[in-house]
């Protein structure tokens, strides 16, 4: 094996290594993001409960207005719900590749080690 062979195995080891790297920084930055939106959903429905039991405990002339907050927190959990789905597809989506991409340093399909290569054999 030549150099620039060497050289070029190791410029595509370190580029998909890269790789990996950056595709598990995005996955546990989709994960932390749904992890603060179960925690704001949680929030809201933890505030609609507080906002059904202020109104039957107090009840009368307050008791609309409880009752009005207490929807305003479910739209919020709501809407927190239906942020989720989309951030779990993206997630699959940035582990398959992740996988992918371990998979190929594992075999060594690099398709930039086959770029570099052809490259550098002009260079040398």
């Amino acid at each position: 094996m030549g150099f620039s062979n060497m050289l070029g195995k190791w410029i595509a080891e370190k580029a998909e290594k890269n790789k990996i790297k950056v595709l598990q920084d995005v996955i546990d930055k989709l994960n932390k993001a749904l992890d603060a939106i179960a925690e704001s959903e949680n929030a809201c429905l933890k505030d609609a409960a507080i906002e059904l039991k202020n109104s039957r405990e107090f009840g009368g002339r307050y008791e609309s207005t409880h009752l009005e907050r207490k929807k305003v927190f479910e739209r919020h959990a709501n809407g927190h719900a239906a942020m989720r789905p989309p951030l779990v597809a993206e997630l699959v989506l940035f582990e398959k590749l992740k996988k992918i991409e371990i998979e190929a340093l594992q075999n060594g399909d690099f398709t930039t080690q086959k770029i570099l290569t052809r490259g550098l054999c002009f260079l040398f």
